[in-house]
């Protein structure tokens, strides 16, 4: 445990090199236990940080009152103050888990199978569903655009097709084929993609509109992680 706390802490602090993070990117993909390990390690040095920054304001407050008769100590502290919160070392730490990648890595999950489970006798959509369970989502993607003129499965394979795109790094691709649909039976899933591809896309300056809008009509999906991810987009670490 010990060794995953650390290894986690090196992702959180940017400590590990492209290769290592996205190793260990993939092995979050995999591990709905890991993913939640990081989000909580996150949030507890995110409180630690937060607990400690509410002591200093105090402290440095207290001296301002103190120091209130001295005209030239008094602007000295103001830039203390400013200072110790700059150059607090745990304060690019806490940023950066607050990160669009950090937050994506901390909310996205491949959407669940919700079709072989069901016995579908369709051999295609077996193979593709196949590749898509190991995560082979280059190779279920190829498959999922085969079938996409099954107009019965249409909806239902869009909601692959994204994840394998999110899954793959082609967030601005989800974008573009969402924005170009009309309405569907999956608005919400569908809607909850688009939230995930802006924030993995790092196009974040509108986002919390969007998640506003999405919760008015999820009809509960998503709910507590669309309620905390709005509240992360809105964290003074942000």
């Amino acid at each position: 445990m010990e060794n995953l706390t650390e290894k986690i802490d090196l992702y959180l602090t940017g400590g590990m090199t492209k290769f290592e993070a996205e190793s260990f990117e993939a092995e979050m993909a995999e591990s709905e236990e890991l993913k939640s390990e990081v989000a909580l390690q996150a949030k507890t040095y995110a409180m630690l940080e937060s607990a400690a920054w509410v002591k200093t304001k105090s402290k440095v407050e207290a001296l301002n009152r103190k120091s209130s008769k001295t005209l030239f100590m008094r602007p000295l502290l103001k830039i203390a103050s400013v200072a110790i919160v700059l150059l607090g070392s745990s304060y690019f730490f806490i940023h950066q888990s607050y990160s669009d990648s950090n937050l994506y890595a901390a909310y996205a999950t491949p959407h669940p199978d919700n079709l072989t489970v069901m016995g579908d006798d369709n051999n295609e959509l077996s193979e593709a569903m196949e590749y898509y369970n190991e995560g082979n989502y280059n190779e279920a993607d190829k498959l999922f655009v085969a079938l996409s003129n099954d107009e019965e499965l249409k909806d239902e394979l869009l909601v692959y097709r994204f994840t394998c795109l999110l899954e793959t790094n082609q967030p601005q691709r989800v974008i573009d084929l969402i924005q170009k649909m009309e309405e569907s039976k999956l608005n919400s899933t569908i809607q909850w993609q688009l939230i995930l591809a802006h924030l993995a896309n790092g196009s974040t300056d509108n986002l919390t509109d969007l998640i506003e809008d999405f919760r008015t009509s999820n009809n509960g999906y998503k709910e507590v992680s669309s309620k905390e991810l709005l509240e992360d987009l809105r964290s003074f670490w942000r």
